[in-house]
């Protein structure tokens, strides 16, 4: 998401958003992503300001970034958490069919 659009980034297109009142042009390949990350910000910005509106804006700036921060790393904690869990049952469920082929190749009647 830069301002300068580079040569090898043919598909990049730009996109303007507003963010804390100020309008961004910025650049990506998904407009609509682009736009929806803006909201979100933006959202994020004018909670953190509160109902009075915009005080310091670079102090609104930080505290939205550590909210939207915060936020990330319980989404990725969350995920981690599953991630293990999900694991967990892939190794039970691998030793659960070793034992049932095991089971198998015991009835398998001898060759001749």
């Amino acid at each position: 998401m830069s301002e300068d659009p580079k040569p090898h980034d043919t598909a990049s297109v730009p996109v303007e958003v507003t963010i804390g009142g100020r309008s961004y042009r910025l650049r990506g390949t998904n407009p609509e992503k682009l736009r929806t990350l803006a909201g979100d910000v933006d959202a994020t910005l004018r909670q953190t300001a509160g109902p009075e509106g915009p005080q310091e804006s670079y102090k609104v700036a930080v505290l939205a970034a550590l909210n939207l921060a915060a936020e990330h790393d319980e989404i990725r904690q969350e995920w981690r958490e599953r991630l293990a869990e999900f694991r967990e049952r892939a190794k039970a469920l691998d030793l659960r069919l070793q034992e049932v082929a095991k089971g198998l190749q015991e009835k398998r009647p001898p060759r001749r």
